[in-house]
């Protein structure tokens, strides 16, 4: 076995030390056992999408499907664990609708409503601007129509030529209650359950999100979560007692969540298995990390399954305790006997 130096294990340690600095492993910065939930949730909708609806004016917060309710989790933790796969580019985020809705009653059914901002009515039409230079009548363009052609409503002249005869100007609303010209109405609201108008500004809003899953990366994640269950099957048949995405206590007295841990006691066999679903490169903090929690459960075999590169340095020191790196992608057929001598 090749020699490491002690300015090396000293720097490696000394990384070791600060690791928690440096929290984008997917191993610090959530509990890996929800991660791997939430991910299998996602992979069991047909098409790997989950919405977050948000009412803005409240604060309250669903996710349809409801993964919190089905995984008895918090909310705000699915969130942070899906907003998290997202910074990792597994999944994408995006605001799809904004919704507005009833202050009352709640109800989603309104429909806007266009008044006179003088009297009130809403008995008001949209057109063009026609003014009759000679008489200086000025109206709709709806009202001067007659006959296929255009005829003023008030002197019953023919409007022959544009620019001469008349002007044709832009688009405003007409009331026909008070005859008012104008060039926007006002708008509110009118609930269509309770009957209520409202202004917009009092209207409720309710935005929805999307998380969606990115394709092309899904084989890695079930390339992992299917070795990891071969290996799960292997070791039970060898006679190990296997725990899978459990909390298991170190001789520190600390609990840790592992995603597989198996013993054998009667041959002193122990194993700790980790997955590693979203990482493109592994460093030398995390083999550390690995080292010392392997130290602290008794595990005689380390592996870690996982499709991510390892820096030189990350590989150099797994090399050094023996951590096996299994790669999915060229293990994901694997029958549960292979995956033990994989270990």
């Amino acid at each position: 076995m090749r020699k490491v130096s002690r300015r090396f294990i000293y720097g490696a340690y000394k990384g070791f030390v600060n690791w928690s600095d440096a929290m984008s492993l997917e191993h610090t910065r959530v509990v890996h056992t929800e991660l791997t939930e939430v991910l299998k949730s996602i992979f069991s909708q047909e098409d790997h999408i989950v919405r977050l609806i948000l009412q803005k004016n409240t604060g309250e917060k669903f996710l349809y499907p409801p993964l919190d309710k089905m995984l008895y989790m918090n909310i705000d933790k699915v969130l942070d664990i899906l907003d998290f796969i997202a910074s990792k580019e597994y999944l994408v985020k995006k605001q799809v609708e904004t919704l507005k809705f009833c202050p009352i009653c709640f109800s989603y059914e309104i429909i806007p409503t266009e008044h006179c901002p003088n009297c009130g009515s809403t008995n008001i039409s949209r057109g063009r601007i026609i003014e009759h230079f000679s008489c200086g009548y000025k109206n709709l363009e709806s009202l001067f129509l007659s006959n296929g052609g255009l005829e003023c409503p008030r002197c019953h002249k023919a409007l022959i030529v544009e620019s001469k005869d008349y002007s044709r100007g832009k688009l405003m609303y007409k009331c026909h209650a008070c005859g008012n010209l104008y060039d926007s109405p006002l708008v509110d609201y009118h609930c269509q359950k309770c009957g209520e108008y409202f202004p917009v500004e009092e209207l409720g809003e309710t935005i929805v999100y999307q998380y969606e899953i990115v394709n092309h990366r899904t084989d890695s994640i079930k390339g992992a979560v299917k070795t990891l269950e071969s290996m799960e099957a292997g070791l039970r048949e060898k006679g190990f007692s296997v725990k899978r995405n459990a909390q298991v206590a170190g001789t520190s007295g600390i609990t840790y969540d592992v995603d597989l841990y198996a013993t054998k006691p009667e041959t002193k066999e122990t194993v700790l298995v980790e997955t590693y679903l979203l990482e493109d490169k592994i460093t030398v903090d995390e083999i550390l990390r690995l080292q010392a929690l392997g130290y602290d459960l008794g595990a005689k075999k380390i592996a870690m399954v996982t499709s991510a590169t390892l820096d030189q340095r990350a590989e150099f020191l797994s090399n050094y305790y023996n951590i096996k790196r299994v790669v999915p992608e060229k293990a994901k057929e694997i029958t549960a006997e292979e995956a033990v001598k994989l270990l």
